[in-house]
């Protein structure tokens, strides 16, 4: 799909599928690719041990043996099959969590552009508690839509990316990020900032907050960050991008 910015003097093509942005045909690292690069390996490795102990407690948590010839496997197979799928137990979890994303941030954008009612919530449990409580914090909150599910592009800079709300909220200039994440990790604020530093350099307009929503998938309230733009993680991002551009070009 391809989007003008600038006035019509870029265009931007945005492959979905591949997820990869391009100008005149030139490869433009994105926003997400290049904050990955943000080690977050240690969170990460105790979250995916602990879904695999989830998953054997689920399978083992109820076996109780009556004597040393009880077998937990009837057969080599079988042994081999459960091992696998405890291993693999953090990538459902994450592909079902990255399905469920996905659908509350279609549904919302669907909402914001007048394509859904209030009324018309997801039937998935997990994603219609999501969207409740990211209706319960807009109607208080949000004064005016500006702009939803836009791409940016920083000509300067030469980075690309979709940031998801432009808009009025308690009467301030504010970006949005929504994330369908249990908390809101430091690397959001990075994220959203980069998105404010491409979008101020397009349209020549001052935001006066970035705000990260962490919709929750368990029918509590939304957690709420307001962050002020900040040129120290604006510094931070360009710095990672160098860093991105510096592993690519060893890479070649």
């Amino acid at each position: 799909m391809r989007h003008q910015l600038y006035g019509g003097d870029i265009e931007l093509e945005f492959d979905e599928k591949k997820h990869v942005y391009t100008v005149d045909g030139a490869i433009i690292p994105s926003v997400t690719g290049i904050t990955k690069i943000i080690d977050k390996s240690g969170p990460l490795m105790w979250w995916a041990v602990g879904q695999c102990l989830e998953y054997c407690e689920s399978r083992l948590g109820g076996y109780k043996a009556k004597s040393r010839a009880d077998k937990i496997w009837r057969d080599e197979i079988e042994k081999k099959q459960f091992l696998h799928d405890a291993h693999r137990a953090h990538l459902r979890t994450s592909k079902k969590a990255a399905d469920i994303g996905t659908l509350v941030h279609e549904w919302i954008d669907d909402f914001l552009t007048g394509k859904r009612l209030k009324d018309d919530l997801p039937k998935n449990v997990a994603a219609r508690s999501s969207v409740e409580s990211f209706l319960d914090w807009f109607d208080e909150h949000v004064e005016e839509v500006y702009d939803t599910e836009f791409k940016v592009y920083s000509r300067e800079h030469g980075y690309a990316g979709t940031a998801d709300f432009d808009g009025v909220i308690d009467g301030e200039r504010a970006l949005v990020d929504w994330k369908t994440s249990k908390s809101i990790y430091p690397e959001y604020e990075i994220q959203g900032n980069a998105y404010i530093l491409a979008r101020e350099e397009e349209l020549s307009v001052t935001y006066d907050a970035l705000y990260i929503i962490a919709l929750p998938k368990d029918g509590g309230k939304v957690k709420v960050k307001r962050y002020e733009p900040s040129q120290r993680a604006q510094d931070g991002f360009l710095g990672a991008l160098a860093l991105w551009r510096s592993l690519k070009e060893k890479a070649k």
